[in-house]
């Protein structure tokens, strides 16, 4: 798991301060463990790898998550149909209509802002808990 993420430039951090961390409390013991109680690499995947790293992958959940729906660069380069705008470049060409006499509506843009914004922070305080402890649990 830790390999699929550090091929990823912009996942390296959170595999150094998150998922090694988490990891590394996986001792040999737990392994050993599960192999004496006849559990083989699925089981031992399924039954107490995932329970370990439930709070780690939620942590990972919200940083990536607000991570992708900030993203401009990424959408502007790709997509040339205005069906497939992001909401942030929706919003800047709202504000960019000032032509001649015509003001860019920020109202529009700013009830648009508010609404790009609920998403992650819903995300953030729904899954508040789960982050706070996959981000604290690597120390244990």
């Amino acid at each position: 798991m830790i390999a699929v993420f550090r091929r990823h430039p912009d996942l390296e951090h959170i595999v150094e301060f998150v998922i090694v961390p988490t990891q590394k409390r996986n001792q040999p013991v737990i392994v050993e463990a599960a192999r004496i109680d006849g559990a083989g690499p699925f089981k031992f995947f399924i039954d107490v790898l995932v329970p370990l790293s439930r709070t780690m992958m939620a942590a990972i959940f919200i940083i990536m998550f607000v991570y992708g729906w900030n993203q401009y660069l990424w959408p502007t380069l790709m997509t040339t149909d205005e069906g497939f705008f992001t909401l942030v470049r929706g919003i800047k060409q709202i504000l960019l209509v000032w032509v001649g006499s015509n003001i860019p509506d920020y109202n529009e843009a700013f009830a648009l802002a508010i609404l790009a914004m609920l998403p992650p922070v819903m995300i953030v305080v729904i899954f508040q808990r789960w982050f706070i402890k996959g981000l604290t649990e690597s120390d244990k």
